[in-house]
């Protein structure tokens, strides 16, 4: 298992090279800015059925959450084919009830201040798994042009001493509805974009190429840091991601391991399928002290 310590180190070697991480950001960052009830899939996917008036699977929604979208859009295109005359009708209706499900409104914060926090790390980019910009607080925002569907923004936070930041959202998010990826057809199309991407542009990677930007060449470029992450096996995204650095790193020598920082002991089969994706684990079982070592460690240097 990793260290605090041994992190700091390497990061602190990189920077010398002037290379920074991307920090990846998952639903550990919402419950401490008070969203924690927006990053329950299966009360998410529930709310979606019940929008769509078809009957609801427990059990189906925990164990396939990303196969049972695509079951709950065939379920009411076959309950009510009048309201619902295409596949593209009903992903909209379903769409909107993930907006209003994760709209709702933030309740006791514990650290509000979080998300602009990590704004302010000394990193290159951050990928935010959630589909919500509010955890980032009050900032200005515009579009990134990227050739695949992976949206990305660059972010303006309203405070002293902040410039701007690179944010990418590869689950989309709910003030642009139409980029919200969720089902296994959507993810499949998503990565199949981005190997489309890696397999066409080698020469673009090298870090004093074209001065174009993506998620992708941000994560080859990089060491990931995983942070509020579940990386559960359904993250296809990140996985392919962390596969991809494994097959560059023969051609691009600035693939780095990567970092999963947990607050839950993981269990040996986790550790086993990360390490094989070149994925270190830093266990810090307390919360707090965890976000703290975080910034800490990507601090200003």
């Amino acid at each position: 298992m990793s260290t605090w310590t041994r992190l700091n180190h390497l990061l602190s070697e990189q920077h010398k090279e002037r290379t920074r991480p991307v920090l990846v950001l998952g639903s550990g960052l919402l419950h401490h800015c008070g969203l924690g009830k927006t990053a329950d899939w299966t009360r998410m996917l529930r709310c979606v059925a019940s929008e769509l008036r078809v009957p609801f699977d427990k059990h189906a929604a925990e164990e396939f959450p990303t196969l049972y979208w695509d079951a709950l859009i065939h379920s009411a295109r076959v309950a009510h084919p009048r309201q619902f005359s295409s596949n593209k009708a009903v992903e909209s209706a379903a769409r909107q009830a993930v907006k209003a499900f994760v709209d709702r409104p933030p309740q006791r914060p514990t650290r509000p201040n979080l998300g602009t926090d990590l704004l302010r790390a000394d990193v290159l980019a951050l990928i935010s798994l959630n589909f919500t910009l509010v955890p980032f607080g009050d900032v200005k925002s515009t579009p990134i042009r990227s050739g695949n569907q992976v949206v990305g923004l660059n972010l303006y936070p309203k405070c002293p001493e902040s410039r701007e930041r690179r944010v990418w959202f590869p689950h989309g998010h709910v003030n642009r509805l139409d980029s919200l990826t969720l089902g296994t057809r959507a993810y499949s199309n998503l990565l199949k974009l981005l190997e489309i991407e890696r397999g066409s542009a080698h020469a673009s990677f090298k870090p004093h190429g074209p001065k174009s930007v993506s998620m992708l060449k941000d994560c080859l470029q990089a060491p990931l840091i995983f942070a509020g992450c579940g990386l559960r096996h359904t993250e296809w995204t990140m996985y392919w991601l962390l596969a991809t650095r494994l097959r560059a790193s023969s051609v691009h020598a600035q693939a780095r391991d990567s970092w999963f920082v947990t607050d839950r002991a993981p269990c040996a089969s986790r550790v086993a399928s990360l390490k094989a994706v070149g994925c270190r684990v830093l266990y810090e079982p307390c919360y707090t002290r965890y976000w703290d070592q975080l910034l800490e460690v990507l601090r200003k240097r």
